[in-house]
């Protein structure tokens, strides 16, 4: 258990009120400096621990009433919550928790096609403004995400959960000091969020992950949500669109300072900004080299000789590691492409992009499975199915948002000069 963290006023409290997020946000600022009583540490220990909890509302209860008194019938056992989790998951420290007032978040906590929502630990959770209204989007800066790190309660009230939570701070409220400074880019002024610096770029979506960790009450909690954890220099990063809840930074809440560096691409040695940078991937040079920076050629007529001899050295630049040495030298023949989907192939031949309208991540992952499985395939003589995207661990509602067919211009890698 961590020495530092800052018990929230709803931990003791049996029915607590809703809180106006606002001053959960302005305690975050000295969370780290306040310290954790002995009687407060022996009250948390005292509980028990549980891994989830489960919040119902039967379908056959008035709107705005929960049933507090019957367990779970077993004919609801099967159906899956707001994370996609199935029921029959219970493990022996589960229980049920009733939702003893409908008005407390309900909408927003039990999914519209279930009864149920159950939160393990290690779930992300989002909280938001006193007063949301779930139909109404907020700015990424309204939302306040945490990690579930332990669920706790009374033994004697089993009901009375609290949970220990890691906070995710958006970088308007991140209080930096000194080098880390400029990372603040926005401010909120009178709901309207404002430039203040552009020396080091944040995503509109982007959260930093901290150190802050506080104990809520589960009514605080509007639904659980995702926020992926991105590596910007690791090309096999989970698919993260631009509508996508992230975290680059690390943030030390105490210290006021990033613990993660920015890192620094392209010849012009800048920092990613996945909301307007695109950015090519050149496999020779394993960088990113900003448009911008890349040198810009127009596309030959689709179809023509000159297209073809560029999309054949595309789709033989491969990006992910390969024993295929000489591939980019062999011959081409018909027969290659025997049997191979036409998906595959497009999106074998497309350039190895991300930010700005191609997502945070972008198309790099699935373009380097695809050219591998191409040269799988020609190489080896690797039987091909139409189910090769599956295989490959892509999103086949993202195919076509990973591919790029007929580009009006070619980018050539600054550095290298080759295709990208």
């Amino acid at each position: 258990m961590p020495n530092e963290f800052t018990f929230s006023p709803l931990w003791s409290i049996k029915t607590p009120p809703r809180i106006p997020l606002k001053e959960k946000r302005a305690s975050a600022g000295v969370a780290n400096e306040s310290e954790t009583t002995d009687e407060e540490m022996e009250r948390w220990e005292s509980m028990k621990v549980y891994s989830r909890f489960q919040i119902v509302l039967r379908k056959d209860s008035p709107k705005g009433q929960a049933d507090i008194g019957d367990a779970v019938p077993e004919s609801k056992k099967g159906c899956t919550d707001a994370a996609g989790r199935n029921d029959d998951d219970d493990d022996d420290d589960g229980y049920t928790l009733y939702l003893p007032n409908a008005d407390d978040a309900i909408e927003a906590i039990v999914d519209e096609h279930c009864t149920s929502c159950v939160i393990k630990v290690g779930d992300m959770v989002q909280a938001s403004h006193t007063g949301y209204d779930p139909n109404i989007g907020l700015d990424p800066a309204a939302y306040w995400i945490a990690q579930v790190d332990e669920i706790r309660a009374p033994v004697d009230d089993p009901n009375n959960v609290s949970l220990l939570v890691r906070w995710l701070i958006h970088p308007s409220y991140a209080s930096l000091t000194g080098e880390d400074a400029p990372v603040s880019l926005w401010v909120l002024q009178f709901g309207v969020r404002e430039v203040l610096t552009c020396d080091r770029i944040i995503g509109s979506c982007e959260f930093f992950s901290s150190n802050f960790e506080q104990v809520i009450h589960w009514v605080d909690i509007e639904k659980i949500t995702r926020a992926i954890k991105v590596d910007e220099s690791d090309i096999e990063n989970e698919a993260v669109t631009s509508y996508d809840y992230y975290f680059r930074y690390h943030y030390d809440a105490k210290e006021k300072k990033l613990l993660t560096r920015p890192v620094q691409f392209c010849v012009c040695r800048e920092s990613y900004d996945p909301d307007t940078d695109v950015m090519h991937y050149c496999a020779k040079c394993k960088d990113f080299f900003h448009s911008r920076c890349s040198t810009v050629t127009p596309s030959p007529v689709p179809s023509s000789s000159a297209a073809r001899i560029l999309d054949f050295a595309l789709e033989r630049t491969l990006v992910f590691p390969s024993s295929y040495s000489h591939y980019a030298d062999l011959p081409h023949f018909a027969n290659h492409y025997d049997n191979v989907p036409q998906s595959l192939l497009d999106l074998a031949r497309t350039p190895a992009m991300r930010g700005g309208e191609h997502g945070v991540t972008g198309n790099v992952a699935a373009v380097g499975h695809a050219r591998l499985f191409l040269a799988d395939k020609i190489i080896r003589g690797v039987e091909l199915s139409d189910d090769w995207a599956r295989r490959a661990g892509i999103d086949e509602k993202l195919l076509d948002e990973y591919t790029v067919k007929n580009p009006d211009v070619r980018f050539n890698c600054p550095k290298c000069g080759s295709q990208i």
